[in-house]
């Protein structure tokens, strides 16, 4: 798994838990973020990069 994924997975493990959003808000959040690492796929993020984008 490469860091954007990672930051992905922890960011929706956030809205989840800590935020308590509902599922298909989760769902919706996944497909496009999905779309986002399709088409950002390989820019060298850092965590700050990709809160910054959200």
């Amino acid at each position: 798994m490469d860091q954007l994924s990672n930051f992905i997975s922890e960011y929706l493990k956030t809205c989840e838990t800590i935020k308590k959003l509902n599922s298909k808000t989760i769902k919706a959040y996944r497909i496009d973020l999905s779309q986002f690492h399709t088409v950002d796929g390989n820019f060298r993020w850092q965590y700050k990069d990709f809160v910054a984008c959200l």
